[in-house]
Parts: C-alpha cells; structure tokens; sequence
C-alpha cells in the first residue's frame, strides 16, 4: 500500500514540474557519463583502483628532488589527484546515503571507511609533509587563492599527524581508523532504523484526514514508522498524549543499544586524537580551522545568547504549560519535551487563530514546489530546465538542469529525492555527490546536487501539502544546492563551516514575506494565492515559530555538542544531555530519553564541537538580509552582489565578504531582532 501511495504522489510531481524556462534544449549532463546505479561489487572495484591510482600520484609527489618542489608540482598536483580519485568514486559513495539496496549501501560505507583509512594514512605522511614546506619555501604560490591552498595544505597535513613522531602517528592512525568505523556504523544505524509503531484512530486523534489516510492500516491499527517526517506530524498534531510521547521516545531511543556505546567511544577517541595533536580538547582542535576560533568563545557566546533567551522562553513555555493544564483539566499539569509542538498548534489555533492545516491547503507540492523554483530564478538570475530523459539512481528522483540566465552558461544539474524509501538518508539536506572543479586544462566542470529528504507521505489519490516550516526547509536546502552550482572558486576552497548556513539562513526570511507567499501558494481547491488575512497571521505567529523557547533549544543542542567535545570522555552521553538541556532551556529533559543516540550532526555528519555553527551564522544571516530588506527580496541587482559571495566562496574571509555586502561591519542586531528582544553589545559572533 505505501508503495502504490509513493507511485501516485510521484507521478503527479512528476507531471507538474515542466519548469524549463529556455527553448533551447539543456546541453548534456556530467552525469550521462557517471553510473548512478552502481552494483557493490563495482563500488568496490572503483575503491581500490581509485585508492591505488591515488597513491601512485602521491608517491610521485613525495619522491620529487627539493629542487622540483614547487606550488604546481605539489600542492596543485596533490589537489589535482585528489579530486580525481574523488571523481572515480563520487557517485558510488553518493550511494550510503541515496541507494535504493541495501547491498549498495553497504558497499558505499565500506568505500567510504575504505578511503577515509587512506586519507588518514597519507595526509600523516612526513614526506609529504617536507615536499608541501619546500613549496612554500619556493615562493612560487603567487595569487591568494594559490596561497591559501598551500596554507591550508600544510596546516591540514600538520593536523593529520605528519608531525608526530613514528609511534605517536602509528597511533594516530589507529585512533582514526576506528573512529571512521564507529561513524559509519552510527550513521548507517540511523538511515536504516525505522521501528514501526501500531496506533489506533482514537490514539491519532486531531491528525487531519490526509495525514491518517496516508498511513498503511492492519485492521483497527495504523502503522506509524518512527521517522523524522511521522515524528514531526504526529508530535504536532495528536492529541492524545500518550502518542505523542511513544513516537517521541521510540524516535530517540529505537537505537540506544546500538548507538549510546558508539557515541561515548567517539567522543573517548576524538579527545585521544586531540592530545596526539597537541590541542586540549577535540572542540580546541576543530576550532582552530573555524571563524570561533577558540571553545571559549562559543561557550561565551552559548551562555550570553541564553541567559537573554531564557526569561523570554520561560513565558513562552509557561503559556503552553497553562494551555495544557486547560485541555487536560490538570492544574499542575507539567510541560514536556513532546507537548511543545502540539500545544504551540493550539497556541495559534486559539491565540492567533490560525489553523495549520489551513495553511497547508495553501501548498500542495505540485504548485508550491516549481514556484519556488521560479523565486530562486529571478532571485539569482539562474535558469531552470527539468530533464525528461535524465539518468538517476531512482525512479522517483528528478532532474534539472541549472544555467546562468544572462550568458546561457550551464552551471550543472540539481536533483529532487524528495520521497520516502527504505534506508535512505531521511533527513532533508542538500548533497553535491560531483563537486564544481577546475580541471588542469582550465577547464570548469559543473557540479551535480541533490536536495535529499522526505516529505510526509499523502493519502492515496490525494495531493501531498506542506508545513510552513516544510516550505521554509526546502527552500533552505535549495539555498545550498544554488551555491553549490554558482559557485567558482578554485582548488575547492569553500566557506569555514560556522559560516556555511549563513546563506541559507538568511534565505529563510523570503517564505515570511507577502510578495513571495502569493507566489508559491496556491490553494489546493481553488488555485488562490494566500489570502491577505491569512498572510498576516502566519507573520504574527512568526515569532511563535522561531521563539525564545525554540531557540533555546537549539543552544541546548550545540551546549551539548561543546560539552561533549570539550572533556575527555562521554561517560554518561545520556546524563549530559538530560541535564544541558534542563539547564538551558525552561523544560525538564527526561533521563529516560536517548536524543544522544540519535545526534547525527554531531557524530556522523561534520558538526563535531560545530553544531553552534547555526546559531553563529544566524548573525550574519539576519545582517545580510538587512539589505534586501531595504532593496528588495526580488531586486536582480542585490541578488547578483549576494550570489558573488556564493560564487566566491572561501576567497576572502567570511567577515569581509558579509562586510563589502552590507556595507558595515557586522551588526547583530536584525539577528536580535529575529528573536524578538533588542540589540546587544556583548554578544555576537565576532
């Protein structure tokens, strides 16, 4: 029955997306060249023989007389073949996280653990190392992208242990081994984990008729997988308590066996590495490479951010409780972690009198989803032209090709895997599985990106409609993917990633403004655009979406995050985060929940000691969004200075691209502003 669901919603996508805008056919992509089915045994292959070409080159590079060591024969030449074997392999590690078997999965986890071992290894190398000085040595890295090359060469190599001595980098690369293992492994455990849970009608009771019929039915049950797309349904819209808090457990605690003993031998290993390294603590060597710069400065900029947050949050919370001792009869009734979504509903059902569902008939995904496409393409000045014939690694994916509307140059193709499938990354993110490159002949090769994620599922025959907050993350997501393919600096320098959200962050403003929701919404029904008066709720309830409360919980994560990666061992990852959370934010965690079990970000993804990166680049967000505010959200002018710091990214430092946008150096108060207190001069991301 969820398939035959999964094959309508499809099709009907599929039929509404024409969006090419140019009569001109799309030129080919990079990816008919590429296998995007790949059987594991070839995944396997393609490994070794991209390992093992990989490690020719580096041998060659390392044998070179000092007197050869310059900026194109070492670290140029390392880049060159390090992107290749990257290009021999991408799309089969692009596999762990898209491919419909779990053969392919695993194969592509093994590729990854594979590769990650032997970058280790040669990134520690001492002759590699030497060859890397003597280039800088030479003076022959002339222009600053060249030199920044070579800078973050050496200092990376130095970061991989090449200056350790023999036994200390033997267990350096023991240390590191392991710790790819334990990812992977955690990782996998979350893609693949989807404990299905049997409900009643009564227990889904306040699910909209759409959102129940969507689920498959045994009898008198419905049975709910606990995923993230079913979680942050029925957390918001059931009414029975009980409901909501079983998903909410079963969510996070579906794989505390598996994954609690990976996360504290993660953290143990990491402050193992830290120590060879010479740093204090895994957060002090992460940082090093980050805006932060220091542990100190994010735990500073944590604890001002919540102690203004946190009086502001208490009323908020305080309204819910009281919400909840009415529906309950309860006077004492106590507010949970799984009660804040569903009585925020309530809070503008009754309050404001907004009905979230009513404004979910003002998206269905056949309209809401090309209309986006259309804001981004005057936005940017990029072109869109969907690929009836493109090549995919799934029936249900699609594909665009993506130019540059002034001069027709093509910039590569953006792919939509917005579907539920089993073992697939569920989470809604933004992947370039073939990466913008500057080829040796001069030559640029367009990037290939994937927004990856999963919608709710519609009931059979009916159109799939969005949350606010879904819109809101697609088009954060589609931020991404743009930059991605706009994007032309060379030798892969990109953004530090405690500014890489900025850009998309501050692309969330648009789906908040009148002008741009008339755009992409329209009635399921009638095909009206919102209406004005429903248009001025949803902006009053902004601030009810992105409260105090919810940003508090968001430090609560990256507090956390630091707290971990700043002490030498997780003894009791479980502990820790019951009582960070309880702390910084105005709601009592309970021990019984393993949300640590679950911390992808932190542990499979690159936000080690980085999660405060969100919070960080908020700032700057909200400050550049300060000139389309005054210039306006659909001004080509503006959006071409914007997407010059996207097309140069890792250039110049974050601070001075943000500051030749703007105009000033960075100001904190529009981010302020975004959480509804007034400007401050002690705390800001500087």
């Amino acid at each position: 029955m969820r398939l035959a669901q999964t094959s309508c919603f499809v099709a009907m996508l599929v039929l509404a997306l024409p969006i090419a805008t140019t009569a001109a056919a799309p030129p080919a992509s990079p990816a008919a060249s590429l296998d995007l089915a790949p059987a594991p045994e070839k995944i396997g292959a393609d490994c070794t023989a991209a390992i093992a070409g990989l490690k020719t080159k580096i041998d060659a590079i390392a044998a070179l007389p000092k007197s050869q060591r310059t900026f194109a024969t070492v670290p140029l030449a390392y880049n060159e073949a390090s992107g290749a074997a990257y290009d021999a392999i991408a799309t089969d590690l692009f596999m762990g996280d898209v491919g419909p078997a779990k053969p392919q999965r695993d194969a592509a986890g093994l590729c990854s653990i594979a590769l990650s071992k032997f970058i280790s290894e040669q990134g520690a190398r001492p002759d590699l190392y030497a060859a890397l000085a003597d280039a800088d040595r030479s003076g022959t890295a002339t222009t600053p992208a060249q030199k920044k090359l070579l800078s973050d060469a050496l200092i990376d190599a130095k970061r991989a242990g090449a200056a350790l001595t023999p036994a200390q980098r033997a267990e350096y690369l023991a240390l590191s081994a392991r710790m790819t293992e334990l990812r992977r492994s955690y990782t996998q455990n979350v893609n693949e984990t989807r404990t299905q849970l049997r409900f009643t009608a009564a227990q889904l009771a306040g699910l909209s008729p759409d959102r129940l019929a969507a689920f498959t039915k045994d009898g008198d049950s419905y049975i709910v997988p606990a995923t993230e797309a079913n979680y942050a349904v029925v957390t918001v819209e059931a009414k029975n308590e009980a409901t909501r808090h079983e998903l909410y457990a079963m969510r996070f605690n579906q794989l505390t066996a598996k994954n609690d003993p990976i996360f504290e031998e993660v953290v143990a290993t990491r402050a193992k590495i830290a120590h060879l390294l010479g740093y204090p603590n895994w957060a002090a060597f992460v940082l090093e490479r980050r805006m932060a710069k220091a542990p100190q400065k994010v735990d500073a900029f944590l604890a001002d951010l919540d102690a203004k947050l946190l009086p502001q949050a208490r009323r908020e919370a305080e309204t819910l409780r009281a919400l909840k001792a009415a529906d309950t009869g309860n006077p004492q009734a106590r507010l949970e972690a799984w009660d804040t979504g569903y009585y925020t509903a309530v809070l503008k059902r009754t309050k404001y009198a907004l009905d979230p569902n009513v404004v979910r008939s003002y998206y269905p995904v056949e309209k809401t989803v090309p209309a986006i496409f259309g804001v981004y393409s005057q936005l940017l000045g990029v072109t869109f032209a969907k690929r009836d014939d493109a090549k995919t690694w799934a029936p249900n994916v699609q594909a665009f090709a993506v130019s540059d509307t002034a001069t027709g140059r093509y910039l590569g193709d953006l792919y939509l895997d917005l579907f539920p499938r089993e073992g697939k990354n569920a989470h809604f993110h933004s992947a370039t599985f073939w990466r913008h490159r500057t080829l040796p002949d001069g030559t640029i090769r367009p990037a290939l990106n994937a927004i990856v994620g999963e919608f709710p599922q519609p009931a059979p025959g009916q159109p799939a409609l969005l949350t606010q907050a879904e819109v809101e993350t697609f088009f954060h997501e589609f931020g991404h993917s743009i930059a991605a393919l706009v994007k032309t600096s060379p030798y892969g320098l990109d953004f530090t990633w405690d500014f890489v959200e900025a850009p998309s962050q501050m692309l969330e403003n648009w789906v908040w403004d009148p002008t741009i929701l008339k755009r992409i919404s329209s009635n399921v029904t009638t095909g009206a655009p919102m209406p004005d008066d429903l248009i001025a709720k949803m902006r009053e309830t902004r601030l009810v979406d992105q409260s105090a409360l919810s940003w508090t919980r968001q430090i609560a994560l990256a507090t956390a995050d630091m707290t971990y990666h700043e002490h030498d061992a997780a003894p009791n990852a479980n502990k820790t985060w019951a009582e960070v959370y309880s702390r910084t934010t105005p709601i009592a965690f309970p021990a019984d929940i393993h949300f640590e079990a679950n911390f992808n970000h932190i542990l499979g993804g690159g936000y080690s000691a980085g999660y405060y990166g969100y919070l960080w680049s908020k700032v700057y967000a909200q400050d550049m969004f300060s000139r389309f505010a005054r210039e306006g959200l659909l001004n080509p002018s503006t959006g071409a200075a914007y997407r010059e710091i996207l097309s140069n990214a890792g250039l110049d430092d974050a601070d001075v691209q943000v500051a030749r946008f703007v105009g000033h150096p960075l100001d904190p108060a529009p981010f302020y502003a975004t959480l509804g207190i007034g400007a401050s001069t002690t705390t800001s991301a500087r």
